[in-house]
């Protein structure tokens, strides 16, 4: 890795973590709560380390002797007049700092595992609302094993590193500078040859840093490759069984899997040589400190309380010094947590333009003028020109990948066109809300979304609350009312994810009856009677016939029973409209109608 893609990765590591401010600033409380707990508990550390020489001195020297340097004389008194009570004494010290160390951790431990729990729920909210904000086409576009994994796997990381890593770096800290402040004040000398360990444990802890966190991510966006293929596999068992490629399946998720735990081997080699390299960087200051000392000592100069007080400092310091060598792995997996985390919050949500004035159902026609739409670098619609009259039925047919279901999602306000003019009535759609718009239409899609919970949740779904004399009619008109009644749940049966306890037919006429409980005066029926076959699909025609009784539908299909009733047929081709007109205008040879529908015909 060069210098500059060093640096910058250094630079992205800590956009990421001054973007975790924001999260854990909304706890500021919990987090003073925290810092006071860690202050505690260093301070004293420093008590532990700072009483065991004058504790040593008074065990075995007469108490004639002078006073240790660094103890009050007042006190030194006050503990020779009270020999026999000694040992009291120092159990009640011994006590109290203990169960003043142990409450320090206990709060330490509380204040920050709330906030790494809260910012856990911040972050995910977040994804989960800029999800939301996506438009549909891109979103399914994007790998889906990856997504569940930044979403659970990546979210948990951080807030173990914020949990665990950042209150330890932080606790540490405080303990360093704690325990190198009793050491420069017992002897600054001494004390400048300790400190010595910290510029090289700082560029050991940036090095190391470095190539893991890259490590991390690559190891991330590999486990998202596996859970993509995981859920490739659970969604297509069937084909993968019936093509036998089972072998071919677990040849390719084999090749990833190992890929993963080659780029995983790779950090973990790198986690693994920072204690040690820690500690022998630790037990080379600490040789010097001690090599140092003999001289002093023997020349007088130094009190062997004063040093042993000296030296339990420092080899206390060299615990956090070494822990913080350790914690740069759990924190660079966190920051490459935070990098996927913020990569996909950083994407751009897709709302469409919107102004304040509220759609009501239209009177005239929504019409299409003139309008062109690509996406990712691909023409889709080419100058559309569609008139679609209010309370009648239009028709768009069309090859597949011709553009309909474009058209219809921007009917439905989920998109909006690069250029030309969509109309409500006489008014461009900009002008209003996109949500008015959408109240006014009730969109069923050739691929019926169901969530995995009750058919009643499944039908009400953004609408009401689902009182049976609401629901029931909803579902007779689309032919379902049967088939849930047999339901040993009834309404109330949960459905399994996305559907799948329910044939493919069933779960159409609950998206269909979601579309007739909404009442809606506009329709837009996406290929709504796919998933059906003729004798189903007859059997819920008078229902559709009633449900779109004096509403404006929008018709898309690729069957001719569910487009030759329709008041007008508009032929879709390669991006344009090179048709219109009636059924008995199109149905004729020679004309993209005919062509497009001849062996049905």
């Amino acid at each position: 890795m060069s210098r500059d893609s060093s640096s910058s990765t250094d630079r992205i590591a800590w956009k990421d973590f001054l973007r975790l401010w924001p999260h854990l600033g909304r706890h500021a409380g919990f987090l003073t709560l925290s810092g006071v707990s860690m202050i505690a508990f260093a301070l004293t550390t420093a008590a532990y380390a700072w009483l065991i020489g004058p504790v040593l001195r008074f065990i075995f020297l007469p108490p004639d002797e002078a006073p240790p340097v660094h103890v009050p004389p007042q006190v030194w008194e006050w503990l020779v007049q009270h020999r026999d009570s000694y040992p009291l004494v120092l159990a009640v010290m011994v006590l109290g700092l203990a169960a003043v160390r142990g409450l320090a951790q206990f709060l330490k431990g509380w204040s920050m595992g709330i906030v790494g729990q809260k910012v856990q729920l911040d972050i995910r909210e977040a994804i989960h609302d800029r999800l939301l904000a996506m438009s549909p086409y891109r979103l399914v576009r994007m790998p889906k094993g990856d997504l569940s994994s930044r979403f659970v796997s990546d979210v948990v990381m951080l807030e173990f590193a914020i949990t665990n890593g950042l209150s330890a770096v932080i606790g540490d800290t405080i303990q360093i500078v704690a325990l190198l402040g009793l050491a420069l004040w017992l002897d600054p000398v001494m004390g400048a040859i300790s400190l010595a360990i910290l510029p090289f444990s700082g560029l050991l802890i940036v090095w190391l840093g470095r190539h893991v966190r890259q490590s991390h991510v690559d190891a991330m966006r590999s486990l998202g490759k596996i859970s993509s293929s995981l859920v490739q596999t659970a969604r297509g068992l069937a084909v993968i069984q019936a093509y036998c490629a089972q072998g071919a399946m677990a040849m390719r998720f084999g090749v990833l899997n190992r890929g993963y735990y080659d780029v995983v081997m790779r950090s973990v080699v790198l986690g693994s040589l920072s204690s040690p390299l820690m500690e022998l960087i630790a037990a080379a200051a600490l040789a010097g400190t001690l090599w140092y000392a003999r001289l002093r000592i023997g020349s007088g100069s130094l009190d062997a309380e004063q040093f042993v007080s000296f030296f339990a400092a420092v080899f206390l310091m060299y615990r956090p010094i070494k822990s913080l060598g350790g914690l740069n792995n759990l924190m660079n997996r966190g920051l490459a947590a935070a990098r996927r985390i913020f990569g996909l919050l950083d994407t751009p949500p897709d709302h469409v333009p919107e102004g304040e004035l509220v759609a009501g159902p239209p009177r005239l026609a929504i019409s299409l003028r003139n309008v062109t739409f690509s996406f990712e670098g691909h023409r889709v619609l080419d100058g559309v020109d569609l008139e679609i009259p209010a309370g009648r039925t239009t028709a768009l047919v069309g090859a597949s990948g011709a553009g309909k279901t474009t058209v219809a999602a921007l009917v439905t306000r989920l998109l909006h066109p690069a250029s030309g003019t969509v109309l409500w009535d006489d008014t461009p759609v900009e002008r209003f809300t996109a949500d008015s718009i959408r109240r006014q239409v009730a969109l069923v899609t050739q691929d019926p979304f169901l969530m995995h919970d009750t058919v009643r949740t499944n039908v009400t779904l953004g609408t009401t609350d689902g009182a049976d004399e609401e629901v029931r009619p909803a579902l007779k008109l689309a032919d379902a009312e049967g088939f849930v009644e047999r339901l040993p749940g009834g309404l109330d049966e949960v459905v399994a994810d996305e559907g799948s306890s329910l044939s493919g037919g069933e779960r159409q006429r609950i998206c269909l009856a979601r579309a007739a409980l909404r009442d809606a005066p506009v329709i837009v029926l996406d290929e709504a009677t796919s998933s059906l076959d003729a004798s189903s699909e007859e059997a819920i025609r008078k229902g559709l016939d009633q449900l779109a009784s004096g509403r404006t539908v929008l018709v898309i299909g690729h069957r001719l029973s569910s487009v030759r009733d329709a008041d007008a047929i508009a032929v879709l081709e390669n991006g344009r409209i090179v048709e219109h007109g009636t059924y008995a205008e199109l149905a004729r040879p020679g004309t993209a109608f005919y062509a497009l529908f001849a062996s049905q015909l």
